[in-house]
């Protein structure tokens, strides 16, 4: 009979109590060692802190590991931070550096970066400001940061938020999220699944869509809601169809022609329930007054496009700008993506 208490049971119940113990210990241990902070101040020399982030010198490593911070005191830093560890890179204070280079689950917090910003891959970069950002890998986090030369992202599944962006700006990957962010100039969105909500775009400035099955929802921009398509030539002049392609109704504005120079025609379109149309026509004799010299010919010449400024909250997956240009015939209209 099995007796609980005999020899061997005691000799493995003893075995198993000190491998209890062990992990135990092991655990307290592990708990007890903690990501170490480090600090660098303008008296540090710019190849001892290159040295210390890039971690490069393989006769003299650097002590800096996953998981440790690194702290900036204020001051201008002449160089570039090539980091390649998964750190935290935090400014204590005003803290400029030239350029920022990141691999992977790294933290940037509260820099001036003043010419360029390239990410990789899972970094967090958050308050700063920044001359330009390039983002190349996925599963990255962009958020309240002042970018003045633009947002280029090359990937998949990130997250751009809460950003001032001053100039042209481009994402090239599928399901990142674009969200409650300011944008002073274009934005093109060149792939598929993205989702662009609650962004606000300057006056006469818009969000591009090239890819399928992007969620345009709630963005505040000029020249959003109407179509502007070319039908064709008439005995009277030239038609142009106006759709709304998204909002419950649009309010009214107009279409403007110009030669190039000047405004020579304002067109007015009324107001349009979502789905409906409207004709408007170009009489001949506006047609007359789009002519320039060259080269002692007469040639056509001018531009056609949307004054339409509102604060309705749909996306703009179509055209508003087209091309008045000379030919043989007289002249052409044709489609132009600005």
């Amino acid at each position: 009979m099995f007796k609980i208490f005999d020899k061997a049971n005691k000799n493995r119940l003893l075995y198993a109590l000190l491998m209890v113990i062990v992990v135990i210990l092991v655990a307290t241990m592990i708990g007890n060692v903690s990501a170490a902070t480090y600090t660098i101040t303008t008296s540090n020399s710019t190849s001892s802190i290159d040295a210390f982030l890039s971690n490069e010198d393989y006769e003299n490593p650097s002590p800096l590991a996953n998981g440790d911070t690194v702290v900036f005191n204020a001051g201008k830093y002449n160089l570039d931070l090539n980091v390649n560890k998964a750190i935290k890179l935090k400014a204590n204070g005003k803290v400029t550096v030239n350029n920022i280079f990141t691999s992977k689950n790294t933290i940037v917090t509260g820099f001036i970066v003043k010419e360029g910003f390239y990410a990789d891959r899972s970094n967090n970069i958050s308050k700063n400001t920044i001359g330009y950002l390039q983002l190349s890998g996925s599963k990255s986090r962009i958020i309240n940061n002042i970018i003045k030369g633009g947002l280029s992202v090359y990937s998949s599944n990130n997250v751009v938020k809460k950003n001032y962006i001053s100039s042209e700006s481009s994402i090239d990957g599928r399901k990142n999220i674009v969200t409650s962010n300011t944008f002073k100039k274009n934005v093109y969105i060149y792939d598929n699944n993205n989702k662009i909500v609650g962004n606000k775009v300057a006056t006469n400035y818009k969000i591009f869509t090239s890819g399928k099955k992007n969620i345009l929802k709630n963005n505040k921009q000029s020249y959003r809601d109407l179509a502007l398509s070319n039908v064709g030539k008439i005995s009277k002049g030239h038609v142009l169809s106006v759709k709304n392609i998204g909002t419950k109704s649009t309010k009214v504005c107009y279409i403007k022609i110009d030669n190039y120079d000047r405004t020579v025609y304002k067109i007015k379109v009324p107001a349009l329930k979502k789905g409906k149309s409207t004709k408007v026509l170009i009489p001949k004799r506006v047609i007359n007054k789009l002519k320039y010299r060259y080269y002692e010919t007469r040639y056509y010449g001018g531009f056609i496009h949307l004054d339409y400024k509102n604060k309705n909250k749909d996306a703009d997956l179509s055209n508003n700008h087209l091309d008045l240009v000379s030919n043989k015939k007289g002249y052409e209209v044709y489609v132009n993506m600005m």
